[in-house]
């Protein structure tokens, strides 16, 4: 299992920047965890790759 915590921002799809940590709420992952409560986990598939997510903390 993999713990590694990353740190992003949703937004709108004319301010996403993948290098500057920024991911639209259109994009699979955004539209993912948009709505989620801080402690839910779900798992994501983003073509043959599933990643489990798990909300840290909302800002």
């Amino acid at each position: 299992m993999n713990d590694e915590v990353h740190k992003f921002q949703i937004v709108g799809s004319m301010e996403a920047n993948p290098a500057e940590k920024k991911i639209s709420n259109e994009s699979p992952v955004g539209k993912a965890i948009l709505g989620l409560k801080v402690g839910e986990t779900i798992e994501i598939a983003v073509g043959p790759v599933k990643s489990r997510v798990r909300v840290l903390e909302i800002l």
